[in-house]
C-alpha cells in the first residue's frame, strides 16, 4: 500500500475572536482528535525558554517581532501531525514562513464573520490594537488569509453547533 499523501488535520484559521478555538474544541471532540491552539503552544514554548508563565497577549504586548518568532516556531512543529483539529493564531498567516508548513498539514478552514460583528466582538472582548484602525488591521488580515487555498465558513455563533456539524460531517463523515 502506498503512502499517504494527503495528511487529514483540520486546520482552523481566521480573525482573532471569531470563533477558532470555541470551534475547534468541538470539533475535536465530535471527531475524537486530539486539538491544538497554537496561541497556548506559543505559551508553553515561550515558559520553557524564559522560565516566566505568560498568556499570549502579554508575549504580543511585549514586542509582536518576538511573538511571531515564536509562532513561526510552534507552526513548523506541527507539520507531522496528522489527524488533529488546529486553531491558529488570527496572525499566523502574516508571516511568509508559516505558508510552507500551514499548506501542508491538511484542510484549511478560514472562518469568518462580517466586519460589523467582528468589531462589536472585539469591543466586547477588549481587544487592542495599537497604532491602526479596526479597518486598517481587518483588510491586512482578510488579505493574508485569502493568499491561502481554504474553504471558507461562516462562524455565526447563534450556528455554532451547525457549523461544527459541517465541519466534522461534510468532511470527515461525523455528527
Amino acid at each position: 500500500m502506498g503512502q499517504k499523501l494527503v495528511k487529514e488535520n483540520i486546520v482552523l484559521m481566521g480573525m482573532r475572536g471569531v470563533g477558532k478555538s470555541t470551534l475547534g474544541r468541538a470539533v475535536s471532540q465530535m471527531l475524537s482528535w486530539p486539538f491544538i491552539d497554537t496561541d497556548l503552544e506559543i505559551t508553553k514554548l515561550y515558559e520553557k525558554k524564559t522560565g516566566f508563565k505568560k498568556t499570549a497577549r502579554e508575549i504580543f504586548q511585549e514586542g509582536e517581532g518576538e511573538f511571531r518568532l515564536l509562532e513561526e516556531e510552534v507552526v513548523a512543529s506541527l507539520v507531522n501531525l496528522d489527524r488533529h483539529v488546529i486553531a491558529l493564531g488570527g496572525g499566523s498567516t502574516l508571516s511568509e514562513k508559516n505558508y510552507r508548513p500551514l499548506t501542508s498539514l491538511g484542510l484549511l478552514l478560514c472562518l469568518f464573520l462580517d466586519k460589523k460583528n467582528l468589531e462589536e466582538r472585539h469591543k466586547k472582548m477588549a481587544f487592542i490594537l495599537e497604532g491602526i484602525s479596526f479597518d486598517s488591521w481587518y483588510e491586512k488580515r482578510l488579505q493574508s488569509y485569502q493568499n491561502y487555498s481554504c474553504v471558507w465558513l461562516r462562524a455565526d455563533r447563534s450556528n455554532l453547533e451547525g457549523v461544527v456539524r459541517i465541519i466534522a460531517g461534510k468532511f470527515y463523515g461525523k455528527g
